[in-house]
């Protein structure tokens, strides 16, 4: 497991720091694997906004044939249930919760650092969550329809129907102007991506340490019966050359053990 930086400037990358006692003999051997509980905070994404508001007025307004405000619901069949559920879960859409992406790994020129930049893989996952969820709200409110089963109430039935066209259309077509900005490159893409914070993370990192060794102060070390390498790393988000990260909490690290 990685510590997760607070930095919400620059871009999300893996960083695995390579013991200076292993330069010449590490290099990155696959892409890296990232699994990271994620929640969004929504007050740096916009794009939804029309979306919520249009989905609480239809709420607003279902709720209030719910209450009877056009009628009596005798023999009135308005089956809300799926749209309920699809609502909750765009109201909970702050809560992605388990991610799983991969991204290339790269050893860095000074052979300090193994480095993956996560922020793509991030917003192709986020995007492919939201996308879902805003369709099949679509879907729900599209099948959101009452009917009735006498000549009364056919007619409730009717005027909920009437009722409720041009909410339901408000929502439809918010959803639609939402879904091409999760296209790739899209700024739902940036937006999501800049609003993720990551909570528990597991990284997995695969190097490759070769042989024969390069490192004259690592041989010494082998000779010992027992070493231990340290392997700093940290998923952030930040500007600053890695090169310059060089002070890790003993938690940041993993570790490589040898013994005779």
């Amino acid at each position: 497991m990685l510590n997760v930086s607070t930095d919400r400037t620059g871009s999300k990358q893996v960083y695995l720091g390579v013991p200076s006692e292993m330069l010449g003999n590490v290099t990155s051997d696959g892409q890296t694997e990232v699994d990271s509980n994620v929640t969004l905070d929504l007050d740096n994404i916009s794009f939804l906004n029309t979306v919520f508001t249009t989905a609480q007025a239809l709420n607003g307004q279902v709720l209030n044939i719910l209450s009877g405000t056009l009628g009596n619901l005798t023999g009135v069949y308005f089956n809300v249930q799926d749209f309920n559920e699809k609502l909750e879960v765009l109201e909970n859409v702050e809560h992605i919760g388990n991610v799983n992406i991969d991204a290339d790994s790269e050893l860095a020129s000074s052979g300090k650092y193994i480095s993956s930049d996560i922020e793509d893989s991030l917003g192709i996952t986020l995007a492919a969550n939201v996308r879902k969820i805003l369709i099949d709200l679509k879907t729900a409110t599209t099948n959101l329809k009452a009917t009735g089963s006498g000549i009364t109430s056919n007619y409730v039935a009717g005027l909920i129907n009437t009722t409720l066209i041009p909410v339901k259309a408000a929502l439809v077509n918010a959803i639609d102007l939402a879904l091409p900005l999760l296209d790739n490159g899209g700024q739902a893409v940036d937006e999501l991506v800049d609003a993720s914070i990551s909570g528990d993370t597991n990284v997995v990192v695969p190097v490759k340490i070769t042989t024969p060794l390069a490192s004259p102060t690592l041989n010494n070390l082998l000779d010992s019966d027992t070493t231990d390498l340290k392997f700093p790393g940290v998923v952030i988000q930040t500007d600053t050359n890695l090169d310059k990260l060089v002070t890790f909490r003993e938690d940041y690290y993993s570790h490589i053990y040898y013994k005779k």
